[in-house]
């Protein structure tokens, strides 16, 4: 007699569930070392390239006896292209060109270096003999203008992969007022690597003062270019180059912002102007303030590492509801004035927005440092004052501070 044996028996519901919650707790489980590993491997990556930055310095240093400058000339603002006619201020870093408020010729160093960085067919784009951001204004033959321009609209629309931090999430073109639809030449490519030229915003935007780093812009006589034997603080010990956030005033082409300073404050100006700004709770720039400070002390003096885009200061003291942000318009106008007739004067420069984050990283925690001796240094978030602004100077003398906490 046939007999109708048992078949498979399925799943039940509750069986079923239960799978599908074991796998849900072995994703979670797994997704955060995924995206660690992930992490882990951008983070290799943007060490690489500033590696490969720093070699290229090097090699400009090599065939030209000194690092580039930040610029080609005085710091103006992205916009002296654009909105203001003016001359190439060759002869001596700027000093002949007194009657050009807006000089309009910045060329960054990350354009200086693209020979050593193997980019000729974007060298091949651009004549350093003409305005950054306004190139066709000295081409008479207007043929030859319009070719020009277009060369440069390409150049300035190439993103660079060396130039670029894969944990980057931000648009890959600026933002800023001066490079939208106004500009001549607009999309311009951002890169998210920042020279450091000074310890403070005074030290780099005062044009009388001598900036303490190692990329940094011509002043009032005052050239530009820090060879090896200027760096007596050694060069394991001073920061070259790190990273940035900043999504307005961050092209590289544009060598007006192509460098930044280490503190949020100068610990020696304790009037009215200390340094970076703050905006206050009603919308107006205010003081950055230097609270409870003691004799030489800086504790409560902040590195600007990861610290702006007009976030709360959360510092004990500050004022309720305070934001800050790298540099405020006020503040980059009145400090990074151009010299008229011989001297320095209180011309404005031409920023339209506020300059928002200075050294900073979208990693979790800090941002890698390129170092003068092409060494690269994961420093955090937690780094103190003085050490970071030990690092940031080239001739300072100071103790090296701990700025390391493993890459």
């Amino acid at each position: 007699m046939f007999r109708h044996g048992k078949g498979p028996r399925g799943f039940t519901l509750v069986e079923l569930l239960v799978v599908i919650a074991i796998i849900g707790v072995l994703i979670a489980l797994l997704l955060p070392a995924i995206n660690a590993a992930r992490e882990a491997g951008r983070k290799t990556q943007c060490r690489n390239n500033l590696k490969q930055i720093g070699t290229a310095l090097h090699n400009y240093a090599g065939q030209h006896g000194s690092f580039p400058p930040s610029s080609t000339g005085w710091m103006t603002g992205p916009a002296a292209g654009p909105m203001q006619s003016g001359i190439n201020p060759t002869s001596a870093n700027g000093e002949n060109a007194a009657t050009s408020p807006g000089h309009g010729h910045t060329y960054s160093w990350m354009a200086l270096i693209l020979p050593q960085m193997e980019q000729t067919p974007i060298l091949q784009l651009l004549d350093f003999r003409l305005l950054t951001f306004n190139p066709a204004i000295g081409v008479s033959d207007p043929i030859r203008a319009a070719l020009v321009l277009n060369n440069y609209q390409k150049a300035a629309n190439t993103e660079i992969n060396a130039y670029k931090c894969p944990s980057f999430k931000g648009n890959p073109y600026s933002t800023a007022t001066e490079f939208g639809s106004g500009g001549i030449l607009t999309n311009v490519a951002l890169s998210n690597y920042l020279g450091i030229g000074a310890s403070t915003i005074n030290r780099m935007l005062d044009p009388a003062v001598r900036p303490d780093g190692i990329l940094y812009p011509p002043k009032f006589r005052i050239r530009a270019g820090t060879a090896f034997r200027d760096i007596q603080d050694g060069t394991s010990n001073t920061i070259m180059a790190t990273e940035t956030r900043e999504t307005r005033y961050a092209a590289w082409l544009d060598g007006s912002t192509a460098a930044g300073w280490a503190l949020h404050a100068d610990p020696a100006q304790t009037g009215s102007n200390p340094g970076t700004q703050i905006i206050t709770p009603a919308g107006t720039a205010g003081v950055y303030p230097i609270i409870n400070p003691s004799p030489g002390s800086s504790t409560q003096v902040l590195p600007a590492l990861n610290l702006g885009g007009n976030e709360l200061d959360k510092r004990p003291g500050a004022t309720a509801g305070a934001r800050i942000n790298y540099a405020t318009v006020t503040l980059l106008r009145n400090l990074a004035r151009t010299p008229a007739n011989g001297t320095p004067s209180a011309r404005n420069v031409t920023f339209a927005n506020n300059w928002d984050w200075g050294p900073s990283s979208q990693h979790p925690g800090g941002a890698h440092h390129l170092m003068a001796d092409n060494s690269v240094q994961w420093v955090t978030d937690t780094v103190q004052a003085q050490a970071y602004m030990a690092a940031a100077t080239r001739a300072g003398k100071e103790p090296p501070g701990e700025l390391a906490s493993g890459l």
